[in-house]
């Protein structure tokens, strides 16, 4: 067994291990002799698994192989929280709020955002074959243009908190706002990328039911 086969198995076996991975099956397996080796029923399947991932063509393996790997990024969960903080800090924007209370934890949000909005582009574009990669990263476009509507709004809006009235935040905000411009341009230029080979990279039905047809 080659290198690349020796690391799938590693990597399969590990996530249909023990602990119930991804593809973990409980059921009964009605009419098929016992297989020697494999004394436990999820041990046999975990076999039959292996044994169709291993048959098929390269290229569907890493495709197969990648969204498992990065399935476990709640991407869905994330931005939708993201998008809850960035109404939060546009909620409190509209209010008379003392700067002494809430600016330090204005900004420090505004950083966390920004961390967190360019940690989860990062591996959305690393991730080029995860089945629901354009719909998050539309999602994800969305977040950030209300970050960058909240960004415009600590920079020169009218509130207590704004680069207006307190200049110091200004330089910082401004910084903040290159950034999410920056990875508005690389959501935009992946999904356009992304529209143009999609027709060329779909996964046949043939070869997904040849993955699982020992299932049945």
């Amino acid at each position: 067994m080659n290198v690349e086969s020796s690391k799938i198995l590693d990597e399969v076996g590990r996530l249909t291990g023990p602990s119930g991975g991804i593809f973990s099956i409980s059921r009964r397996i009605g009419g098929r002799p016992p297989v020697t080796g494999f004394p436990l029923e999820k041990d046999f399947l975990k076999f039959i698994f292996l044994k169709n991932l291993l048959c098929l063509k390269k290229d569907l393996t890493d495709i197969l192989l990648k969204n498992i790997m990065v399935k476990h990024i709640n991407f869905e969960g994330n931005i939708l929280l993201l998008a809850i903080r960035i109404r939060m800090i546009r909620d409190m924007l509209s209010l008379d709020v003392d700067p002494d209370l809430f600016l330090e934890m204005t900004m420090d949000d505004a950083d966390f955002i920004d961390r967190t909005l360019e940690i989860l582009l990062g591996n959305l574009l690393e991730n080029r074959w995860l089945i629901e990669r354009d719909e998050q990263l539309y999602n994800l476009s969305k977040t950030e243009c209300q970050f960058g509507e909240v960004l415009s709004e600590l920079a020169a809006g009218s509130g207590n908190i704004s680069g207006v009235k307190i200049p110091v935040i200004y330089e910082k905000v401004s910084v903040l706002q290159k950034q999410s411009l920056a990875r508005r341009k690389s959501i935009d230029e992946s999904m356009t990328e992304s529209g143009k080979t999609s027709d060329d990279m779909v996964v046949g039905s043939d070869e997904l039911m040849e993955l699982f047809k020992d299932f049945k």
